[in-house]
This record gives C-alpha cells, sequence and structure tokens, in this order.
C-alpha cells in the first residue's frame, strides 16, 4: 500500500512488464539517417512489429491522446487496446462490421476516432475516413479533441501537410513520405452530425470510405438510419472495402439506440455484424474502493498488471451500469 497526496491508493496485485513500451524516436540522428528510420517505422505500421499488428504499433508509437487533465500523452500498452484490434483485424478479413459493447471510459474514440483515421490516412494515402456521434456536441468534440489533437502532435517529420480544415469537421491532408516531403496524396477525414433530423441520418450517403467509426451508437435518436447510411458508404459494389465500427456503452440509451443493440447482438450473422462484449472490470486504469456494502472507502484500487484488469469484487457499485445494457438486451431471452 501506497499513500500520497489526496485519497490513498492501493496497488492491487504484482507489476509485469509490459508487452511493449516505445522508446522514441533516436536523437542525433542526421537527415539520411532519419529517413531511413522513418522508412523503417512506416513499414511497421503496416507489417506490425514486436508481437503488434501495424495499427496497434502506429497507435502506440505516433497518436497522442489528450488526458481529462489536458496533458498529451502517448497511450501505454493494454490487452484491452490488444483485443479491440485484433477483433477489428478479424472483422476485416472477414467482411463484417464491427459493434463493441462496452462500459464508458474504455478508449474506442481515441482509438477509432483518431488513431485508425490517421493510420488510414498515412498508409493508404488518398483514403476517407468518416466520425459521426449522437450529437452535434459530441461529433465536433470527437474531431477537434481527439482527432485535431492527434493530428497536431505528430512528429513533424512526418505530418502530413493540412490542405484544408474545418471546426465543423473536415480536414484534407497531404501525406509525406519517409524522406519529409509531401507526395501529392490528400487522404480526407470527415465529420458530421447525423443526429439534428431523421433526414441528417443519411448526411454522409454520397460518400466513399474505407473507416467509419459511428460513436455511442446506443444513444443515437436515428440509430437505425444513421447505421444503414452509413455501411453503403463503405461498399464497393458487393465488396466490403472495411468494416464500419459501432461503439455503444452501457448505461442511459436511446429508444432507437437500445433496439439497434438487442437487434445486432440477437441478429449478428444475418446482419453481417460481429458483435463484442468487453466486460467492466477490463481497460481500468484506477477506480474507487468500496465495502463489502457497495459504499465508496474514500479511497482508489489502482491496478498495474498490464492488462489494465482488476478484481471485480471491489467494484460491487462501480459496475452497475454493465448489467443495464446486458439486462435489456437479454430481455424475453
Amino acid at each position: 500500500m501506497t499513500k500520497g497526496k489526496g485519497p490513498e491508493i492501493i496497488i492491487n496485485g504484482k507489476p509485469k512488464p509490459p508487452k511493449f513500451v516505445y522508446e522514441g524516436k533516436p536523437k542525433g540522428m542526421s537527415k539520411a539517417e532519419e529517413a531511413k528510420w522513418w522508412l523503417q517505422e512506416q513499414e511497421r505500421w503496416v507489417e506490425g512489429h514486436a508481437g503488434l499488428k501495424g495499427l496497434h504499433y502506429f497507435y502506440l508509437t505516433q497518436v497522442k491522446i489528450k488526458q481529462p487533465r489536458g496533458s498529451l500523452i502517448l497511450p501505454w500498452w493494454r490487452e484491452v487496446d490488444e483485443f479491440v484490434i485484433d477483433e477489428y483485424y478479424e472483422a476485416t478479413r472477414l467482411g463484417l462490421d464491427i459493434c463493441i459493447y462496452k462500459r464508458r471510459g474504455i478508449g474506442l474514440s481515441a482509438l477509432f476516432g483518431a488513431g485508425v483515421p490517421l493510420w488510414k490516412a498515412m498508409t493508404e494515402p488518398g483514403s476517407t475516413s468518416l466520425l459521426t456521434s449522437n450529437n452535434r456536441s459530441k461529433t465536433e468534440k470527437l474531431f477537434n479533441e481527439k482527432l485535431a489533437v492527434a493530428y497536431a502532435g505528430l512528429d513533424e517529420w512526418i505530418r502530413p501537410e493540412k490542405k484544408s480544415q474545418r471546426l465543423t469537421g473536415y480536414m484534407t491532408i497531404d501525406i509525406k513520405d519517409n524522406t519529409g516531403l509531401t507526395s501529392g496524396n490528400n487522404s480526407n477525414i470527415l465529420a458530421r452530425q447525423t443526429s439534428d433530423s431523421r433526414k441528417d441520418a443519411a448526411n454522409f450517403e454520397s460518400e466513399r470510405a474505407n473507416h467509419a467509426f459511428i460513436d455511442e451508437l446506443f444513444l443515437h435518436d436515428y440509430a437505425s438510419e444513421v447505421r444503414q447510411s452509413i455501411q453503403a458508404c463503405l461498399q464497393d459494389d458487393f465488396e466490403k472495402i472495411a468494416p464500419v465500427v459501432f461503439g455503444g456503452s452501457a448505461g442511459i440509451v436511446s429508444d432507437d439506440g437500445i433496439k439497434e443493440a438487442e437487434l445486432m447482438w440477437k441478429n449478428a450473422s444475418e446482419m453481417n455484424v460481429r458483435t463484442v462484449f468487453i466486460p467492466g472490470t477490463r481497460g481500468v486504469s484506477r477506480a474507487p474502493e468500496y465495502d463489502e456494502n457497495g459504499n465508496k472507502r474514500g479511497g482508489f484500487i489502482t491496478s498495474v498488471r498490464t492488462d489494465g484488469t482488476i478484481k471485480r469484487e471491489p467494484l460491487s457499485g462501480f459496475l452497475s451500469v454493465e448489467s443495464t445494457l446486458i439486462g435489456q438486451m437479454t430481455r424475453g431471452t
């Protein structure tokens, strides 16, 4: 047990070395050496490295995220991220969309709202990514606080040249090669509201893309319409270009959202959707400590296991929302 300023912190479990720790860009390289180094990195973004898939390596080494207190960090390796990325790759291989059922705070918006769009843009120049959420303000927040922050945090050597950007959610970027020169291949990332009215659910209808992320689908008032509209954007005739990623959190949901959650859960095969459930105990960095009656003790439990999993018992009150969604989806079954 260790104590610091503020609430008592309880360290739970024995530390294990993480699967991967990024050591950063070497210092003191010549321009020729740096160009060679970036070429190696760009290959790793596609082929993977150190047991990580290409997307995961890119995410851990290039995508800076903003913490709640405002500081910028690179993500650390977590088992839950690797699990989600493995499922995303499998959905891609099978030509399926993917719907992820989880608690709030897992980090899907950073991964699929910033990491994947930039990864697609930089490994598949000329590509287009689509982003939306359950309301206008969350869509703008997804673009400005996830994607734009991650873009600005890229190393200047490989950060694509911004050709245009609108605060409402439009970014065109000219991808650079390993020498730091622009290639003339522009990628686009679009974030549009799909929630103000029923017709707005089809705001992406004319687009063709190789990535789409609908955040907080279960809160969307027009969940069915926006799902079907965006699914069509990732089709080339009868070929599936890439998965649409649907993120849905346990807790408060819209009427249409819970219907979609239940529909995809029960009819995944018929709807060509890979459904993934993340238990609430996974991906937890720290959480309030509860007594045997479910009352907060005033301290926090911090997991130092690299998979970010903590025991369920101390979190009797913390995870109550998880059962809400599952109960609603499985009613009558």
